[in-house]
C-alpha cells in the first residue's frame, strides 16, 4: 500500500498518461478488507475536468473482456465457486433472475459469454 500511495507511484502514473495519450485515471487497489483509489489527470478535456475516484468512463466493449476474465476467474477457483463451470446453466446459477423466454434452462454459462443465447439486442 504504501507504493500506491507514493509520489514515485503518482509520478510513474502521469508519466505513462502522457506517454499513451490518455487523459486520466482512476484506479483501485483492494487488499483484504482495505480499499485505497486514486485518481489522475482529466475525465475530459473539453470542458477541462480532473478525473476523480468515481469518475464513470466509457468503456465500450472492453466490459465483455473484463467479464469473461472474471468468470474465468471463479471457474478457475474450484474450491470456493464449485458450481461456476462454463457448462453450468445460468438458470440454475441465477436462480430467478436469470429468465428468458423457453430456452432459459438451456443456456449456459460459455453460451452467454459467446453470445449464443439467440437473443438479440
Amino acid at each position: 500500500m504504501d507504493l500506491f500511495r507514493s509520489e514515485a507511484f503518482a509520478q510513474r502514473v502521469n508519466y505513462l498518461l502522457k506517454e499513451h495519450h490518455a487523459p486520466g485515471v482512476a484506479i483501485a487497489l483492494i487488499h483484504n478488507d482495505y480499499i485505497h483509489s486514486s485518481a489522475y489527470g482529466y475525465a475530459s478535456l473539453d470542458p477541462l475536468t480532473l478525473c476523480r475516484t468515481d469518475t464513470l468512463f466509457d468503456i465500450a466493449s472492453c466490459s465483455k473482456s473484463f467479464t469473461s476474465a472474471s468468470i474465468g476467474l471463479l471457474v478457475d477457483d474450484e474450491e470456493s465457486f464449485p458450481e461456476v463451470k462454463y457448462d453450468a446453466v445460468m438458470a440454475d446459477l441465477l436462480p430467478g433472475d436469470f429468465i428468458l423466454p423457453e430456452a432459459s434452462l438451456q443456456i449456459t454459462l460459455d453460451d452467454v459469454v459467446s453470445h449464443r443465447t439467440g437473443m438479440g439486442r
